[in-house]
């Protein structure tokens, strides 16, 4: 049987042996290099019961969202429904705020609805949200200072987004922020006497319908002149002549009922 000599003659081993200690060897490292990596540090779960997937930033004193494994396509929809993001999150006995949500975080997630933002949230990633057909809503916190590029990019479903800084935040690339996402027919909420501001800033005077003030499930009417609509009152309950576009008021018909609407 062939052998392998070593420069001490005494210290061999045949042939084979080496052959199939190599082989292990090998089937070893194409184990690591087949076994995906995970991209994010940390998964906590809510108390919804939800799987939050999470980096460190900043010298590990925050976190930011991330998605699941090492690209965002690694997983498919590892965000579904509504989707509640924490202002802060307790790991191994260590709280840290959550301040961003990452690059591609929630990307092609295309059974999201909607997600609600902390008031620690500063940034939003690029392409943060790009192919969520399902997302129908969005409020942005007043925290937020940064947008990155695409981040709306092609969502198809969306139908509201909610605004809340009385100054409007710039997009890092504000071109394509919101492209083939129908926001001529969407409706942008946005704080009361910002209308103008966010009208003359693209991609924000890409909406069809720009409202004063955050929506609370007061619906939206066109006001008509029949007499049904007999009296105005503001929501101080103070009488008013005649409402302005964007503003909540009460109406009083004239068979004694009542409705709180937010005028077109």
């Amino acid at each position: 049987m062939s052998k392998v000599i070593f420069r001490d003659e005494r210290d061999f081993c045949s042939l084979s042996e080496i052959v199939a200690k190599f082989s292990f060897l090998l089937a070893t490292l194409m184990c690591l290099v087949c076994t995906p990596a995970f991209a994010h540090d940390i998964e906590v779960k809510n108390s919804d019961g939800v799987t939050i997937y999470y980096n460190y930033i900043n010298n590990q004193t925050e976190l930011e969202v991330s998605y699941q494994g090492t690209n965002y396509h690694t997983y498919s929809d590892e965000y579904t429904g509504e989707v509640v993001i924490p202002a802060s999150v307790t790991y191994n006995g260590k709280t840290y705020s959550v301040t961003n949500t990452g690059n591609e975080a929630f990307n092609n997630c295309q059974s999201l609805k909607s997600v609600t933002f902390p008031n620690s949230l500063t940034g939003i990633g690029n392409s943060a949200f790009c192919n969520c057909s399902g997302l129908t809503s969005m409020t942005i916190p007043n925290s937020v200072k940064n947008i990155g590029n695409g981040t709306f990019y092609q969502c198809s479903s969306l139908t509201s987004v909610t605004a809340l800084r009385t100054d409007p935040m710039e997009f890092n690339c504000s071109s394509n922020a919101f492209d083939y996402s129908p926001t001529s027919s969407a409706t942008l909420n946005v704080p009361v006497g910002c209308v103008t501001a966010y009208a003359n800033l693209i991609p924000w005077s890409y909406f069809g319908k720009i409202f004063e003030g955050v929506p609370t499930g007061i619906e939206p009417i066109e006001l008509r002149s029949d007499e049904a609509y007999a009296t105005y009152y503001n929501v101080q309950g103070k009488r008013i002549a005649q409402p302005q576009r964007g503003q909540i008021v009460i109406i009083r018909y004239s068979d004694g009922t009542s409705k709180k609407v937010r005028v077109k």
